[in-house]
């Protein structure tokens, strides 16, 4: 069975029934993966803000609207105990401090939703100085992380998608 690819842009969703390879590319954003490791369907988030600023509407930006939505969608999909559920978090480097709280945060806050609604999570690699891109598979839950210090927008955007010009949008659903 062919598997379908996504690259997840900060502030972007992603999911799949289907087995997919959900992929994203981090400096001090952090992602996590969601699965249900019995229904074998997953999905991912990139987030890059810990909490919703008061005025600031509500975006996948913000670690609660994200997590919220990716927990809402797993469930949508048929996901109905939490103890089926596992997560991993990615990210949240900073070169030279920059950004070093804000990803702490994130992380925090992350752990914290997590753990409330009784997500186990399975995996973590944050924090340092250097960026993450990572892999991540929905139906066996085999997640790679590479750490790296050049973060560039076209890295692993497969390239059929690059060629025929494919635009992304928040709430990108996969199949």
């Amino acid at each position: 069975m062919e598997k379908i690819s996504c690259v997840v842009e900060a502030s972007h969703l992603a999911y799949s029934q289907e087995p997919a390879f959900l992929c994203a590319i981090c400096g001090n954003g952090v992602v996590v993966t969601m699965r249900d490791k019995v229904l074998r369907l997953g999905g991912m988030a990139h987030v890059v803000y810990p909490k919703l600023e008061k005025g600031a509407s509500p975006t996948n930006f913000y670690v609660e609207c994200a997590l919220r939505s990716l927990i809402n969608i797993v469930t949508s999909l048929g996901s109905s105990n939490s103890r089926h559920l596992e997560a991993q978090i990615f990210g949240g480097g900073h070169q030279n401090g920059l950004g070093k709280e804000r990803a702490e945060d994130c992380v925090r806050e992350i752990r914290n939703i997590l753990k409330n609604k009784k997500v186990a999570v399975i995996s973590e690699d944050v924090g340092g100085s250097l960026g993450r891109k990572v892999i991540f598979n929905t139906d066996n839950g085999e997640t790679a992380s590479i750490k790296t210090s050049r973060i560039r927008r076209m890295d692993w955007l497969p390239e059929w998608e690059h060629q025929i010009g494919v635009k992304r949008i928040a709430y990108a659903r996969v199949k």
